[in-house]
Order: structure tokens, then C-alpha cells, then sequence
């Protein structure tokens, strides 16, 4: 009987787990060249640039709660110290870095020195609307602007990583990443000869 009890109570709780929908939004860079947050360009042959963060609903009157993601992208580790293509002016001492009025922000950062993952995030940043609850949006909303550089060189003897910056749901997944200073890979034309030299 207290088996079957509990696989009557686990089945339920499967049930209900499973029924409860998902938070659908996204969070996307996007190197504002044109100050429109429908428009995304991920990709610059400048070192540096003014980026805007988007909250994007999936459906009209989407309800939108505590969002929280990570902010990282590429991952080189060498001597147990982590190292990132790109720095930002997002976060500073201040927890309130978010810019839309209707929300309240907060970030951590965690003690890891190696890469937690590749792509991986080492800040952990949240938001929420004022006082809790949520709020019910149909339009992609910037909520922050902020500035991205190609981060300084790494020591000698450590792989440079590539210059990007992503935004991030989880380790190891991303909603979309930015490029500074040109693409990772050059696309320039090369010979037959040249492609076969870089594959030996």
C-alpha cells in the first residue's frame, strides 16, 4: 500500500512538473548601429562597442518574473586561471545595473578560477520587476545599455580566446553571442594550396 502511495504522489508530481510551462523569453546582444532592438547585429571590426541588452517575449503578453542568465562566452584556462576575450562595463560595484524603469537588478560572480564551461560565464546576473511579480510583455524592451572591449592580451605561453561576448541560459548554451574585432575565423580567400598547408 505505501508503495503504491508513493507512486501515485511521484506520478502527480511528475504530472505537475511536467504541465508547468517554461519561461519562453530570450536575452540577445546586439551592437546597436541603428538604435533598434528588433534589428540585431552581432558582429564588428571594431575593438570595441556600445551594446544593448534585449529582453525578448516569445508571444504577445508574455508574463515575465525573475530572469536570471550569464554573462561570458569563450573560455580559455591556463595555470587554473580562467580568461575571457572580452571585457564590459555591465557590472560595476553597484548591484543595480539594470536601466528599465519597471526593474530591479542584481549580479554574483562566481569564485572559480578555472573555466566552469565552453562556453562558460563566471557572472551570474538577475531581474525582476519592482517588489516581485511579473509583468506582461509583448515587444522586445532594451534593458541595458552598456560597453564591450577586446579584452588585453593573455600571458605568454596561454591560448588567446576569441572575442566575443555571450549572453547565456545556462553553462555551455547560449541565446546569442557578439564578435569583436572582426570574425574568430578570417574569411579571406586563400589559395587551394594555402587551405591544404593549414590542415598538416
Amino acid at each position: 500500500m505505501v508503495n503504491r502511495y508513493r507512486l501515485i504522489v511521484s506520478t502527480f508530481c511528475i504530472l505537475v512538473l511536467s504541465a508547468t510551462p517554461a519561461a519562453a523569453y530570450m536575452l540577445l546582444l546586439d551592437i546597436d548601429t541603428d538604435g533598434d532592438p528588433g534589428t540585431i547585429n552581432e558582429l564588428t571590426y571594431e575593438t570595441s562597442a556600445i551594446v544593448d541588452l534585449i529582453l525578448v517575449p516569445s508571444y504577445p503578453d508574455e508574463p515575465i518574473g525573475r530572469v536570471e542568465f550569464g554573462l561570458g562566452g569563450s573560455c580559455r584556462e591556463c595555470d587554473m586561471v580562467h580568461h575571457y576575450g572580452t571585457a564590459q562595463n555591465l557590472i560595476t560595484s553597484e548591484q543595480m545595473w539594470i536601466q528599465a524603469a519597471a526593474f530591479e537588478s542584481g549580479w554574483d560572480g562566481a569564485l572559480t578560477l578555472g573555466c566552469i564551461d565552453n562556453p562558460g560565464f563566471h557572472l551570474l546576473l538577475w531581474c525582476q520587476p519592482v517588489g516581485g511579480g511579473t509583468v506582461y510583455m509583448t515587444d522586445a524592451v532594451v534593458i541595458a545599455e552598456f560597453e564591450a572591449w577586446v579584452a588585453a592580451p593573455v600571458p605568454p605561453g596561454c591560448s588567446q580566446p576569441p572575442s566575443n561576448l555571450a549572453v547565456m541560459p545556462s553553462q555551455g548554451a547560449y541565446w546569442n553571442y557578439i564578435q569583436l574585432g572582426g570574425p574568430a575565423i578570417p574569411n579571406e580567400a586563400a589559395s587551394w594550396s594555402a587551405i591544404k598547408a593549414m590542415y598538416r
